[in-house]
């Protein structure tokens, strides 16, 4: 199965400030950050059915072009915890546009129970290297739930006296 992709991401990240322990007269004092992101992506993605054994398993490729639309530099500001001048960096900016692969292999184990191992990465960014794998379990509840709101239901009687 072949079909298009399209998302809309945002995220935000923030880190309270600190000051270095055990450093003595050396320790710095750095001040909170934060960065936020938002990116969209168009791309494909190429699926297909198989089986693996006793297993039903799908394999997903994904690809997608990446924008991101936030100004991706920061500024850090620290300071000699036992006082002094603040220093100030800035960020380097990183790539605005980049691939994004991702492979995932979801394999259902029983009818509840899919098991999934994916991997990501971004591919091409400028100053920027990211990639994740991923394994995970998913439990489908609503089956189980279905039947046991219908399985102890008692008949259904009209009476009309």
């Amino acid at each position: 199965m072949v079909g298009p992709v399209v998302s809309l991401q945002y995220a935000t990240q923030t880190v309270g400030g600190f000051t270095e322990s055990n450093a003595n007269a050396l320790g710095l004092k750095v001040d909170s950050q934060s960065a936020d992101s938002v990116q969209t992506g168009l791309g494909m993605r190429v699926s297909y059915k198989a089986r693996l054994g006793n297993l039903a398993v799908k394999p997903q490729l994904s690809v997608t072009w990446q924008h991101e639309f936030s100004n991706n530099t920061r500024g850090l500001s620290a300071s000699l915890a036992a006082g002094g001048s603040i220093i100030n960096f800035q960020t380097v900016k990183i790539g605005q546009d980049f691939a994004l692969i991702s492979l995932n292999i979801p394999a259902k184990v029983t009818r509840n129970l899919v098991a999934n191992v994916g991997y990501t990465a971004e591919v091409g960014r400028d100053h920027s290297s990211n990639m994740g794998a991923n394994i995970g379990l998913k439990w489908r509840l609503l089956p189980i739930m279905l039947f046991l709101l219908t399985a102890h239901r008692p008949p259904f009687s009209y009476n009309c006296s």
